[in-house]
């Protein structure tokens, strides 16, 4: 019993540098988001006071990648090496990943170890990718996954209003079951 009440207290020591109030209420701030009108103002000063972490698995990343990124693929994000590098460098680390759900996690995980100064852009790496660095294109400035789930006119190609654009939808019949019987 006294084996594991020590080893809960010297995990929590050793892991976790914050609570988890505290990440969630940093996550929730905002605070972690890099907006993409920052990060071309970023991307547009000569000093490179950065550092941009790519999250995907190697074979995407050699296929293509932002400019000056570092591939950690997420599997070995946790390794003693790469943690290490995350807390000495004192530069701003901008993480993406396929997803955007991805990168904030990892935002969390983080954050949760005593990571400071670090940020994850919204979207996954084909929006940022095509909207943001090759086509500076200023509506996707507040882009998040989670909003786009939810724009069901963009996701359609188009607004409701066009009725030959449209796709049909199937008109739902209601079926009522007969009971027959009692108990």
């Amino acid at each position: 019993m006294g084996a594991l009440i020590f080893s809960n207290i010297n995990h929590r020591i050793k892991a976790y540098k914050k609570s988890n109030y505290d990440v969630l209420f940093e996550m929730q701030s905002n605070s972690t988001v890099m907006d993409y009108a920052a990060f071309i103002n970023l991307l547009a000063q000569e000093e490179k006071n950065y550092k941009l972490i790519d999250l995907r698995n190697s074979m995407l990343y050699d296929t293509l990648h932002l400019e000056g990124a570092l591939n950690m693929p997420f599997e070995m994000l946790l390794e003693k090496e790469n943690l290490s590098f995350f807390k000495k460098n004192k530069d701003l680390k901008i993480i993406y990943a396929d997803t955007e759900s991805k990168s904030a996690l990892v935002c969390m995980m983080l954050l949760s170890s005593g990571v400071e100064n670090i940020k994850y852009l919204p979207g996954n790496f084909d929006i940022i990718y095509n909207n943001v660095v090759v086509k500076d294109n200023p509506s996707f400035y507040t882009y998040s996954d989670d909003k786009a789930k939810w724009d069901y006119k963009r996701q359609m190609g188009g607004n409701n209003t066009e009725k030959e654009n449209s796709p049909s939808i199937p008109q739902q019949i209601e079926i009522k079951p007969t009971v027959k019987g009692g108990c």
